[in-house]
């Protein structure tokens, strides 16, 4: 009798541990995600929940998808020609290259340059990046180790320490006067608490001074009532005991 054993596979989905390569899965179902190999970056996939991709595209490749984007090479930008595609494009005129606004560039580098209207700042994530030289209002003014101007009517305020934003100079002046509202409704209650202690206090003076008067009155009856004949205190006191003094012959 031959006895046959049936081992049973079983196969969780998931994420590797080993370093994931082109086009592996790198994102989990419950969002667990792991770093790809060396040029490539996590992009979202409805399928597999995250795969790994080139993380700069040569001219004419993939550069984006549903809900994903990733940079190009120098001469190209990303342009997207629909929901769920992008490719990169050449941006290169008349022999000379511009990167595109938010492209890399070299900021040592004069021949690869930015755009018209656009800079080449020296971000702490990614070296250089092509931005605008004068932001308009809402727009990003700094990151990450760097800073441009405002248009004429805003100025660049601080939200993080990777993020700064071009906001109206009319909210400047609102935060100031509010400030200054403040301030004045503070000097208020503190007057009004002033005066209403100060006539507590005169209040409290008043009556005082009007408890001692009858007090004094009664000192100045009772000095008196001693010297008054015992028999008359007995009639005016009730409580009153007068010592005899009995002569001895």
């Amino acid at each position: 009798m031959k006895i046959f054993s049936v081992t049973l596979m079983t196969s969780v989905v998931g994420v590797s541990k080993a370093t994931p390569g082109l086009w592996e899965q790198c994102r989990s179902e419950n969002g667990t995600e792991i770093a790809c190999d060396a040029g490539l970056v996590c992009v979202p996939d409805v399928e597999y929940y995250g795969l790994c991709y080139t993380e700069v595209v040569e001219e004419a490749g993939q550069c984006g998808g549903l809900g994903w984007n990733v940079s190009c090479v120098n001469g190209t930008a990303c342009a997207r020609q629909n929901e769920g595609w992008a490719s990169c494009e050449s941006t290169v005129d008349d022999g000379l290259y511009t990167a595109a606004e938010w492209q890399r560039c070299d900021p040592e580098d004069s021949s690869n340059a930015c755009a018209d209207d656009l800079i080449c700042v020296d971000d702490d994530d990614y070296h250089g990046l092509c931005v605008k030289e004068v932001a308009e209002l809402w727009g990003q003014c700094g990151g990450s180790g760097w800073a441009t101007v405002c248009e004429i009517g805003s100025y660049c305020a601080v939200k993080t320490a990777t993020y700064r934003q071009c906001v109206s100079d009319d909210s400047q002046v609102d935060d100031s006067s509010s400030g200054d509202d403040s301030v004045g409704d503070d000097e208020a209650l503190t007057a009004v608490s002033s005066q209403k202690q100060g006539a507590l206090v005169l209040g409290v003076f008043i009556d005082m001074s009007s408890l001692l008067k009858p007090l004094a009155q009664l000192q100045e009856v009772a000095t008196a009532a001693k010297k008054f004949p015992c028999s008359i205190r007995m009639m005016l006191f009730t409580e009153t005991t007068c010592e005899q003094t009995r002569n001895t012959t």
